[in-house]
């Protein structure tokens, strides 16, 4: 019976295997394709742009009627919503791909033990004795500053974090984690709020315009608190209502949740 179990974990096992190599090859796949869309949709904005550019410079330097200037912010408005559409699809398939990713700011490891070095810091500051060390696929210290994603990061954990000037924009560790599956990642994030008054703060592995996004918020006056979740990003307003915040969506169009 127990020669049986173990053929039949082995085969569970490399079934597991090979579905999240498909999986990674789709979200892989489907990531460039929106990159190439994205970047033919930029150059369709510039080749648009110079077209407009051309045609002003003509109207400019020639005896012609006064041209219809509010055409022309129609057609740069149009342009520019369509960039942003294809720049915020692009970012949302790039989030995806970062979905069993966090990091963590304030611990401090070497490269060649990061992966121990994390399990430890989960089971014992976190309280996640389920993590093992098998469940990391890759971890590696990064440089990060504090005058830039600290303090966005830091909110996105509901962390409390003071910086002061003299600690402005100097380096901070950080380690960069992945795990082998979304439920673990999501284990941790969980339990980040155990961390609060500490110098550790987890958060998720969140792409540039992600990052902007959140700084945006977070440094709006009517709203109070932000966070992440999943690669979303949430914030509650002063007048305590929860909206869903978007990349280039001013807060009043947010919706609310």
């Amino acid at each position: 019976m127990a020669e049986i179990e173990n053929v039949a974990q082995k085969v569970i096992d490399a079934a597991v295997s090979r579905l999240k190599d498909e999986l990674t090859n789709v979200v892989e796949v489907a990531t460039k394709e929106m990159k190439k869309e994205l970047t033919n949709a930029l150059c369709d904005f510039d080749n648009r742009l110079q077209s407009i550019e051309n045609r002003l410079d003509i109207l400019e330097h020639e005896d012609h009627e006064v041209p219809d200037f509010e055409s022309v912010r129609r057609e740069l408005g149009s342009i520019r919503a369509e960039v942003r559409e294809s720049m915020v699809i692009a970012n949302d398939a790039e989030q995806q791909t970062r979905s069993c990713n966090v990091r963590i700011r304030g611990l401090e490891v070497k490269g060649d033990s990061a992966s121990k070095a994390v399990v430890e810091f989960i089971q014992q500051k976190l309280r996640v004795p389920e993590i093992q060390l098998q469940d990391i696929e890759q971890a590696h210290p990064v440089k990060t500053r504090v005058s830039t994603e600290a303090g966005a990061n830091a909110a996105s954990a509901n962390a409390a974090t003071s910086v002061n000037t003299e600690s402005r924009g100097r380096p901070e560790p950080s380690v960069f984690v992945k795990f082998r599956q979304r439920y673990h990642r999501d284990l941790v994030l969980r339990q980040r709020r155990t961390l609060k008054g500490s110098r550790f703060t987890v958060v998720e592995d969140l792409t540039a315009l992600n990052i902007k996004t959140l700084n945006r918020a977070r440094n709006n006056e009517h709203i109070n608190t932000t966070w992440t979740w999943n690669g979303k990003i949430y914030a509650i307003t002063t007048d305590n209502r929860k909206l869903l915040i978007k990349p280039f969506q001013a807060v009043q169009d947010c919706n609310e949740v």
